[in-house]
């Protein structure tokens, strides 16, 4: 959300560090944690919506291989959404308290909420570009001059900036996750 991280006082030793979260970084990710359960949602509509359009083009017959191939798409899509809502909702098990809590209870409570993300980013940018290129076989079948193809694979291929942000959200989030797990050291006998 755009906030600097607060100092944390000078009496927190070391040692206690990983388990001290400031009030006001609580409050954004409790802020932040329903924004991410929705933004999987948007996901899931967004690549959703791509394929219903794909399927309004180039399905004329049913069991057709461009339906087969749109409708399990679509099912993989909404598998895929469901998979990583759940993952979020329930990525620290009972504890969720620790979904906003200070980086040592995360890594000690959500023990799969870091390895869901790398998962989320990489499976993402799979789909992405299974998704950008499963219209160009097809649009190469009509019955255009090869000029017209060219020009309407790259109205087309404008679905390359999706696979872009895909790879560029998954540097990052490699980076930050990074950074963030590199330093805490976590006691996971503390409670």
């Amino acid at each position: 959300m755009g906030y600097p991280t607060p100092a944390p006082p000078e009496s927190i030793t070391p040692d206690d560090l990983p388990y001290y979260a400031d009030p006001t970084t609580i409050q954004n990710e409790k802020i932040e944690y329903p924004f991410q359960i929705l933004l999987m949602l948007a996901y899931g509509c967004i690549k959703l919506s791509i394929v219903s359009f794909y399927r309004r083009i180039f399905v004329i017959h049913r069991g057709s291989f461009i339906d087969l191939l749109t409708k399990t798409t679509s099912v993989v899509i909404i598998l895929w959404t469901f998979t990583f809502i759940m993952l979020i909702v329930f990525a620290c098990g009972k504890h969720f308290w620790a979904n906003w809590g200070a980086t040592g209870d995360q890594l000690m409570y959500c023990p799969v909420a870091f390895t869901s993300e790398y998962g989320l980013a990489i499976s993402d940018l799979i789909l992405d570009g299974f998704i950008f290129l499963m219209p160009l076989p097809f649009i190469w079948r009509l019955h255009l001059t090869t000029k017209r193809k060219i020009a309407v694979s790259g109205i087309f291929l404008l679905g390359a900036s999706a696979v872009g942000a895909s790879i560029a959200r998954l540097i990052l989030y490699i980076q930050v996750l990074k950074a963030i797990t590199a330093e805490a050291e976590v006691d996971t006998n503390r409670e």
